[in-house]
């Protein structure tokens, strides 16, 4: 996506093509939005949580939506990222987006961020919504998504 994006705004094709190559990768043009939540501390573990309008609910052990996207990975050592990935155009919205403190592990509140990342074939845009969660189980809504 980073080299589609560099293209369109007058990268240079080879270079970019030897980039991607190095690391064996391919260049992506297909639209996507990821949800990805990250935070700030360490040896606790913050669960992502996301609800389609179609009632679909994916989280760690229920990772896909039937209405498109997948839950890439469970982080539960801290710091994260856990990113929500939709292929495409986002179908089944609004999607709304929480967060469960499942382990609070020794700092006790956990300070982070929920950035949503859209990218249409050649741009990227960005939303930041920070958060603090501070009580052992609990869950705090990170708003929706349209």
């Amino acid at each position: 996506m980073i080299g589609a994006a560099y293209l369109a705004h007058g990268g240079a094709r080879k270079a970019i093509a030897r980039a991607l190559a190095r690391r064996d990768l391919q260049l992506v043009r297909a639209r996507s939005t990821r949800f990805v939540m990250y935070w700030e501390t360490d040896a606790n573990d913050v669960d992502f949580h996301i609800r389609d309008a179609r009632g679909g609910h994916a989280y760690f052990s229920q990772p896909r939506l039937d209405s498109g996207g997948e839950l890439y990975a469970d982080i539960t050592t801290g710091y994260g990222p856990e990113c929500f990935a939709i292929p495409g155009r986002p179908e089944a919205g609004p999607y709304h987006l929480s967060i469960h403190y499942y382990a609070q592990g020794p700092m006790g509140y956990g300070m982070g961020l929920l950035q949503i990342q859209r990218f249409d074939g050649k741009d990227f845009t960005f939303v930041d919504r920070p958060y603090v969660i501070m009580n052992d189980q609990a869950f705090v809504e990170l708003g929706r998504y349209r």
